[in-house]
């Protein structure tokens, strides 16, 4: 299920669930909805926490066989571990007969595509952490600044979510921030965020191939400075931009529909769709000849005939000169 269906489905507790995903507010948040719903009277006896410090299989296994104490449930939270073959028999065995008063959640680490507790994805309740759409993000982020006090005009609130890449977590770091900024009874405006925020890589990549697909080179070269300046490593950033032009390419040829792309190349739908706006201002054979160049620029870099940075210009230059 997605995050925003948890809390109505806690009307009726599962034996338990898989919490994953990207944007690592909305995993602390699902961990605490579920445990707030198991353990309403005497958390500190009915929740108990596991992570990579007191990992033991056994000590995990004699909490989930414990009976609650007043409230109806018990939650037993495992977040990240090392689970070697024989605890992921032993998990899936309890599973398959649970104590039918507890609550058994594993979250897995932001990022970590290799977690050795994968596989119980399969026998739990999934909950979906992902970044969540434009639409819902612009409601929290209206809705937290109304209970500071502060309204955004739209350019600002879009301008925000964009620089932010769509992560909550970065989005309520800087709320605050833009609120103290502005004070009580005004408004964050476009120049503020500009101001203020910090934009994410991948979206000052967004920008700098957007203004490559305009022959922009003004605007190209301010991006990629900023980039550099910021202390971007430059065989990072060359990559990043391969990267884009390859996801262009890809959306832009392929029959799938966006979702599938997506979920193909692991990242968000929307960026599938801004990259086929983006690589439709190319026609496919350029966007073959851009990702041809920078794989002979990389090779070169591994022969140590150019270095990084010369690469990126290099690359960019002829881009424009497309």
């Amino acid at each position: 299920m997605k995050f925003v269906e948890l809390k109505s489905s806690l009307i009726n507790i599962e034996k338990g669930y898989y919490i994953l995903g990207k944007d690592g507010f909305l995993v602390s948040s699902a961990q605490k909805l579920i445990e707030n719903a198991c353990a309403k009277s005497l958390p500190d006896f009915n929740i108990v926490r596991f992570s990579e410090e007191n990992f033991d299989i056994q000590q995990i296994l004699d909490a989930c066989l414990s009976f609650p104490m007043i409230d109806n449930y018990r939650c037993v939270v495992i977040k990240g571990g090392n689970f070697s073959k024989e605890d992921l028999e032993k998990i899936t065995k309890y599973l398959k007969n649970p104590n039918s008063t507890t609550c058994l959640v594993i979250i897995e680490p932001v990022g970590e595509k290799d977690f050795s507790g994968k596989s119980l994805a399969k026998i739990l309740t999934n909950v979906d952490c992902n970044y969540l759409d434009e639409t819902l993000l612009q409601k929290i982020v209206i809705k937290q600044l109304a209970n500071l006090g502060v309204k955004i005009d739209l350019k600002g609130l879009n301008a925000l979510i964009q620089y932010c890449n769509y992560d909550l977590t970065r989005i309520n770091l800087e709320i605050s921030k833009l609120a103290n900024y502005v004070g009580k009874g005004n408004i964050v405006d476009f120049s503020t965020v500009n101001l203020l925020v910090a934009k994410d890589v991948e979206y000052s990549i967004f920008e700098l191939t957007n203004a490559l697909s305009e022959k922009n080179k003004e605007k190209t070269f301010d991006v990629l400075n900023y980039l550099l300046e910021n202390g971007q490593n430059a065989q990072v950033l060359l990559a990043l931009i391969l990267n884009s032009f390859r996801r262009m390419f890809y959306s832009t040829v392929s029959k799938n529909t966006p979702k599938e792309i997506a979920e193909m190349l692991d990242v968000k739908e929307y960026a599938v769709k801004i990259s086929k706006s983006l690589g439709l201002k190319f026609t496919p054979i350029k966007l073959k000849k851009i990702l041809e160049l920078g794989a002979e620029l990389d090779l070169e870099i591994r022969r140590g005939g150019v270095d990084s940075l010369n690469a990126i210009y290099a690359l960019v230059s002829n881009v424009l000169l497309m």
